[in-house]
């Protein structure tokens, strides 16, 4: 009867461990060519807030410079008007930084009007649209390879390419997180594996990009993100980030740019 009341509690439990040990295993795997499709999936489905058809705030915590700046962006507006200073470490901007932001909007209208083919408006739409696909066709399609999974987050890592940009592309790794479940890309990690130096005047001893993502109204949409950066030209100027951004008060206008 002692025996009995062991055994009768053991299996439980035995069961129980033979269902969490092997949930791992139960999880979904894919193959190369089926996370590639998911990539240009998840890739269509996330918003391009610089497509001219989003209101946004966004703040940048600059660590160097022990210093955040918060920006309103609305394309809706005038040019002008679309690209608002609001605040310096949370407290309204003085007179001094705000004449010097509406002098570099200034300068910004300058270049546009003085365009002498097509407009710089248009140029930056035609960029931002395409970003998605620019995005896809970089990827090197066999160096696509699964390098960690937990449950329905699986990590990718991945090497790019483009033709005019191969002194630099050769020297960066990225990482793709997709969630599986929620259909989208979690977080967009790039990282320099190498120094290297893309011209002769310039070198990068190191580099860390972060871009992170999350669902508002069920819609896969920028966060926030890290950009670290080590590097010189010269050895007389620094080219040093470590800087965080956070996006916030996205709001859809549904509007063309206004000139």
């Amino acid at each position: 009867m002692h025996i009995y009341r062991h055994t009768s509690y053991a299996l439980p439990i035995l069961l129980l461990l033979c269902l969490f040990w092997t949930a791992p295993l139960l999880a979904q795997s894919y193959t190369r060519e089926q996370y590639l499709s998911l990539i240009e999936s998840y890739v269509a489905r996330t918003v391009n807030i610089y497509d001219g058809n989003w209101a946004y705030s966004y703040t940048v915590h600059d660590r160097l410079d022990a210093e955040s700046v918060t920006r309103r962006i609305d394309p809706s507006k005038p040019f002008l008007q679309s690209d608002q200073l609001v605040a310096i470490n949370g407290q309204a901007p003085s007179a001094e930084r705000r004449d010097q932001h509406e002098r570099r909007m200034q300068r910004r209208l300058r270049r546009r009007e003085n365009a002498d083919r097509r407009s710089l408006v248009d140029e930056e739409r035609e960029r931002e649209g395409s970003e998605k696909e620019r995005f896809l066709n970089l990827i090197i399609r066999d160096s696509v390879r699964l390098v960690k999974q937990e449950g329905d987050l699986h990590t990718l890592e991945f090497r790019g390419m483009e033709e005019d940009r191969r002194a630099i592309y050769e020297h960066l790794t990225g990482l793709l997180v997709l969630d599986t479940r929620n259909e989208y890309i979690r977080e967009l990690q790039i990282r320099v594996h190498e120094p290297f130096s893309p011209y002769f005047i310039m070198r990068i001893n190191s580099g860390y990009f972060s871009l992170r993502f999350e669902l508002v109204d069920g819609v896969p949409m920028q966060s926030d993100a890290t950009w670290q950066l080590d590097g010189h030209v010269l050895f007389v100027r620094d080219l040093d980030r470590d800087q965080e951004v956070e996006w916030f008060d996205v709001e859809y206008t549904g509007s063309e740019p206004a000139s």
